[in-house]
């Protein structure tokens, strides 16, 4: 038996003396992509990754050129994301397994066929123009992201660089507009909200400092440690 990557996985869940049969079509959680093999402490899933920047008009200021930058980029997951995104990047396209692919139901033609409308959408895609900046402290895990966008295909669109965001210049003064994504600690798996409360003091300063006419997007669930960059937010969006 493939415990892994079986040929087909059927689930049963028991429940108050009933019985649920189902088979596994997906294999593993869809929102892996396939190319993060090395994380940070604390990362974020994939999906939630991109539907910040997706949430926060991107894809248009991508198809301007307008550059995206995450000043604490850990192992790069929302410069991958905004990346694939720009680039029309079929979520899992580069996946090798999928729960059905075995199923006698399965219509192989079919999704090769998606797959090769979904490789020349992302080659399109890829002749657009812009950058992708993604900044951490860590050496080791700027080499950990740097990895990772190689394995997604995208890092030809993405810089890394070790910097610590105290020091944050934006990389690209000239630039009218562009797109600030951040996931700062939350005091949740990392630090606490009192220790936490000058990191988000700073990172509001360096926002206002080098990114004035930019669109900034923070992902937090702590109102009061976002109030403490000393930003108001034009919207706000729930995400679990």
């Amino acid at each position: 038996i493939a415990t892994e990557e079986p040929d087909l996985r059927v689930a049963v869940n028991i429940r108050n003396n009933q019985a649920t049969l189902s088979i596994d079509l997906s294999g593993e959680s869809l929102h892996k992509r396939g190319y993060r093999q090395m994380v940070g402490k604390a990362p974020l899933k994939e999906t939630v990754a991109a539907a910040v920047p997706a949430r926060s008009g991107w894809k248009a200021l991508s198809e301007t050129g307008a550059p995206l930058v995450d000043p604490m980029s850990g192992s790069g997951t929302f410069c991958i994301e905004a990346a694939a995104i720009a680039t029309d990047l079929a979520p899992g396209l580069y996946r090798e397994y999928y729960g059905f692919l075995n199923w006698s139901g399965h219509e192989k033609s079919t999704w090769e066929n998606l797959i090769r409308e979904a490789k020349k959408r992302h080659e399109e895609g890829r002749q657009k123009s812009f950058k992708i900046f993604g900044f951490d402290a860590s050496r080791q895990t700027i080499h950990s992201a740097r990895q990772n966008a190689k394995r997604a295909g995208l890092d030809d669109f993405i810089e890394f660089i070790q910097v610590p965001f105290q020091n944050l210049k934006n990389p690209l003064p000239d630039e009218e507009t562009g797109l600030v994504v951040v996931n700062p600690p939350w005091g949740e798996r990392l630090g606490t909200e009192q220790s936490l409360r000058a990191t988000y003091v700073e990172l509001g300063k360096r926002l206002k400092l080098e990114f004035g006419n930019w669109k900034a997007s923070i992902i937090t669930s702590n109102d009061n440690l976002a109030r403490s960059t000393g930003l108001k937010a034009h919207k706000k969006n729930t995400v679990y």
